[in-house]
């Protein structure tokens, strides 16, 4: 199975539907001609199949068709965050090797800068600019004979940003197969020609699920830059019956929602989200605003969604077991999950371990890197770095990561990353930045920083840096100034307490 391939089976039954909804919209029927004819174009550009192509795409439907013209023409896809700086994509194609990028028109300006020296070929899905070739201008023809291919590997994602080498995650075409089949047999499926509404980052490992679960349902996907009253209007349009939010963008949709009802012409069954557990008073907020189904599914790059809270689960929850709501649900069909500790045993239900999975799902190991890919794969199982513990019933509570990844918004945030930045500041000699629970953003990033003594540093020249060197979401949210950072015997910071005290106690921010 290939990501493609559900695009070619819908296209000869059904190639009427639409594929990508909006004005810019296409059918499957003409989505197969326009894929195999840029899979032509990337072949005569000189790539060939496991070839590496980058891809740095706002929500666009022409990211969808570059995804799949690269799985038709062989061609390994790299997806690039576009909330990313030029840093990050210049470390990306750098170490991908790359031998093309897709970008979009809002992100041409940094792809340059990315790619200055580099001998490849850019192109653009969404307008014209010099020193781009405008895909929109390819020809549309269907007698296309592409080249075999038996490459196993659909995308090379990277898990972290550019503090040290880059994870780049090596995940197959197949196993994208068992995600699909895990969200259909638990109800979150479409009929063909309905649409699942994403407001996501399609270049998200989450974005790139979802568009692949709709296509091989035959329905349409509507990519759209979230805004709370565009959201709202569309789970609201008939015809969209599946969404997916962070509980982040659920609270700023209920904040603007004047309505407080589903319409009556409302299609809606059922909303994904994850990243963070909700409150009960979100769910039963939500349910009353949309009427839908609601889904929580836990996952990371390298193996899927593995997990499932259930809309029944969310009922459980909502008559008396509230406790469920800060799990994120019990294993998904076809998914082996284990908690284990240091030693590689099981650990008993209530006891803390690391999340390990196997399976099919589970991604290839990190390009380039065996040690990483050993470290990560030993024993035959996937170690996530996340730190578990299961209940007598199988769900699943998540206890923070073992490398102190922050989660806010859904999104995975190295703390590594920012403490560089704000260690280079002046007058800072200590900083550990840390995830303190917020409801709203599941985690919010606050600095932990000791000053010099004399420093007159203070929280804004922090926060401006960190906004001049960081995609938007890494910035700190509050900066709070100690005399001084937990120390182990050792000399390393102590995060856990760090988090602890302002957690507990929070000291006043700057």
């Amino acid at each position: 199975m290939r990501l493609h391939d559900p695009l070619e089976y819908w296209a000869g039954r059904r190639p009427e539907l639409p594929v990508v909804t909006g004005p810019d919209g296409i059918g499957y029927g003409e989505a197969s001609a326009v894929t195999s004819a840029w899979a032509a174009e990337l072949a005569d550009l000189g790539l060939e199949p496991g070839d590496r192509v980058a891809l740095a795409a706002a929500n666009h439907p022409n990211a969808v068709l570059a995804l799949l013209a690269a799985s038709k023409a062989g061609l390994v896809t790299v997806p690039m965050n576009p909330r990313l700086r030029a840093g990050d994509y210049a470390g990306f194609l750098r170490d991908s090797g790359a031998r093309a990028v897709f970008g979009s028109l809002s992100r041409a300006d940094d792809l340059d800068e990315a790619t200055a020296g580099l001998d490849l070929p850019k192109i653009l899905l969404d307008g014209e600019r010099a020193g781009w070739r405008d895909a929109r201008t390819w020809p549309r023809h269907t007698d296309v004979v592409l080249p075999a291919s038996d490459e196993p590997v659909a995308l090379q994602s990277y898990t972290s940003g550019t503090t040290g080498r880059p994870k780049a995650a090596l995940l197959t075409h197949d196993g994208f197969v068992p995600v699909s089949a895990r969200w259909s047999q638990a109800g979150m499926r479409f009929e063909p020609g309905e649409v699942f509404y994403l407001p996501l980052p399609i270049m998200l490992m989450a974005g790139i699920m979802m568009v692949q679960h709709t296509l091989w349902c035959g329905a349409a996907v509507e990519l759209d830059e979230f805004s709370p009253e565009r959201a709202l209007e569309a789970v609201r349009r008939p015809g969209v019956a599946g969404a997916t939010f962070v509980p982040t963008m659920l609270h700023m949709m209920l904040a603007a929602d004047a309505e407080r009802g589903p319409r009556p012409d409302s299609t809606l069954r059922w909303i994904l989200y994850g990243g963070t557990p909700v409150s009960p008073a979100l769910v039963r907020q939500a349910g009353s605003a949309f009427g839908a189904a609601l889904f929580q599914s836990y996952g990371c790059t390298e193996a899927g969604a593995m997990t499932l809270l259930t809309p029944e689960d969310h009922e459980l929850a909502l008559n008396g077991r509230e406790h469920l709501l800060s799990s994120v649900g019990r294993p998904a069909l076809d998914c082996e999950i284990a908690l284990l500790d240091a030693e590689d045993r099981l650990v008993p239900a209530g006891e803390v371990g690391e999340i390990c999975s196997r399976g099919r799902h589970v991604f290839l190991g990190y390009a380039g890197d065996p040690e990483r890919t050993s470290a990560a794969l030993r024993g035959g199982w996937y170690r996530t770095g996340d730190l578990g513990s299961v209940d007598t019933d199988g769900f699943l509570y998540l206890h923070g990561r073992k490398d102190h990844m922050i989660k806010s918004g859904g999104i995975n945030i190295h703390p590594e990353e920012i403490e560089r930045v704000i260690g280079e500041i002046p007058g800072i000699a200590q900083v550990a930045v840390v995830g303190v629970a917020d409801e709203r953003w599941g985690a919010r990033i606050v600095a932990a920083v000791v000053a010099a003594s004399g420093s007159t540093v203070d929280g804004q020249l922090v926060v401006d840096r960190c906004r001049a060197t960081l995609a938007a979401y890494k910035v700190p949210r509050e900066v709070v100034f100690l005399d001084a950072l937990p120390l182990n015997a050792t000399g390393k910071v102590l995060k856990h307490v760090v988090r602890d005290q302002l957690t507990s106690a929070p000291v006043a921010a700057s």
